[in-house]
């Protein structure tokens, strides 16, 4: 029984890593927070372009984008750890705003769709972002997460993790008998991660692939090995 847990807890710690969790993740706990570039569309209007912006951890947007029709404007706004998105984008003869909801995906871009409202008529603006390498961590799941994780065997509980910009990651975790445990490892921006857990008296070995939902949770099914036997392990961690 003490197996299928331990494994779990492992895991889920590596999933977590630590941070916000987003592209060029910084310091704090929204789930987009870092810089990223990219290109967006707006068909309706046959409008296009190139995008730079910086979020930092309590959401706030700025950045600059250069507009095929409309030339360079300022992009000031927020964003929320779920995606919602409220902003403005400044021209030098007009304001366009722009409302939605984008997702992160396993390899820290940010996409979707979002409304932008120019001079008064409601278009359909797309875009794609990816993580820059400039001033913060580009890895898709950089950040501190806490959270719990589910087998056969019980439940456990992850109460600290960090992933590092290189995708290192390093935490501690308590298992479902109440033994604490470390964790060391290694998680892709792609979310395949590998690592081990050591406690006083056992340790484990997990492998999987993890992903992180809209609203920034590391979530997913991995395998846990404890002396040659395997179990699944549901995990989900939420951003700390």
């Amino acid at each position: 029984m003490k197996f299928a847990l331990i494994p779990i807890a492992l895991v889920v710690a590596i999933a977590a890593g630590c941070g916000g969790g987003g592209g060029t993740a910084v310091a704090g706990n929204n789930s987009y927070a870092g810089s990223y570039s990219g290109n967006y569309a707006v068909q309706a209007l046959g409008g296009s372009g190139t995008m730079s912006l910086t979020i930092s951890a309590a959401g706030a947007i700025s950045g600059t984008n250069v507009d095929n029709n409309s030339g360079n404007g300022t992009i000031t706004g927020t964003i929320s750890d779920t995606g919602t998105v409220n902003a403005q984008v400044v021209y030098q003869t007009r304001t366009d705003m722009l409302s939605g909801t984008l997702t992160k995906n396993n390899q820290g871009q940010i996409v979707g769709n979002l409304t932008v409202v120019v001079n008064g008529q409601n278009a359909t603006l797309s875009v794609t972002l990816s993580p820059t390498g400039g001033g913060g961590n580009s890895h898709a799941f950089s950040g501190s997460y806490s959270g719990s994780f589910v087998s056969g065997a019980g439940t456990g509980t992850v109460n600290s993790c960090t992933i590092s910009a290189d995708g290192t990651v390093a935490g501690t975790l308590t298992d479902e008998m109440g033994e604490k445990g470390t964790l060391s490892g290694t998680i892709q921006s792609n979310g395949v991660f590998q690592a081990s857990g050591t406690y006083p008296t056992y340790s484990v070995t997990m492998s999987g692939t993890l992903s992180k939902n809209a609203q920034g949770q590391i979530v997913g099914t991995i395998t846990v090995v404890y002396e040659g036997q395997s179990m699944s392990t549901t995990i989900t961690l939420n951003p700390s």
